[in-house]
């Protein structure tokens, strides 16, 4: 039985969560004027007290840096709009990023897993069937989407998105090859 594959929906409940976390209240305008928690607006409010000519191009912005910092407020996480502007939004988003690089490990072990079962029920060859074949790309594609993701989200060149990342990796290795 392959029981890593039961986490797979809490990670992504917990994605959404993120995305949930970061939504209008509290992002950072081109302008520079921070939006009120408390402000209710609508796109066309927001676009002109932002000084664009519409909403579309009122979007958050943040820069890319190319040097490690330790500044939370400036990281951009994947989207515009997944940015910490508060320590509980970076706490969240660093725990996301941490369930991201265990269940990367997860796939791992749950590819060689099933590969081994495989074998083992196959004697010498593998068995190729359709089923086999579609479980194993499917769990390639997943693992392979996981560690393009943590490397985009690397290259934030935040330290503790780092650390987390790296920690992630690290213990989902820890927890699965002793499965």
């Amino acid at each position: 039985r392959l029981v890593p594959t039961a986490m797979l929906p809490r990670a992504v409940a917990l994605l959404a969560l993120v995305a949930l976390a970061f939504g209008h209240d509290g992002h950072v305008h081109d302008d520079g004027m921070a939006a009120d928690a408390n402000t209710d607006h609508d796109a066309s409010a927001h676009a002109a007290h932002a000084g664009a000519a519409d909403a579309s191009t009122a979007a958050t912005r943040v820069e890319h840096r190319m040097t490690f910092s330790t500044d939370y407020r400036s990281v951009a996480i994947l989207f515009d709009n997944w940015s910490a502007m508060n320590p509980w939004q970076y706490a969240l988003s660093l725990l996301a990023i941490f369930v991201l690089g265990v269940a990367l490990e997860g796939t791992h072990y749950v590819r060689s897993r099933f590969e081994k079962a495989a074998t083992k029920d196959a004697g010498d060859g593998v068995r190729q069937t359709i089923g086999f074949r579609l479980m194993q790309s499917g769990l390639y594609g997943t693992s392979t989407t996981l560690g393009f993701l943590l490397m985009l989200i690397t290259m934030t060149f935040d330290v503790g998105v780092f650390i987390t990342v790296m920690a992630g990796v690290t213990a989902g290795f820890f927890v699965f090859i002793f499965g």
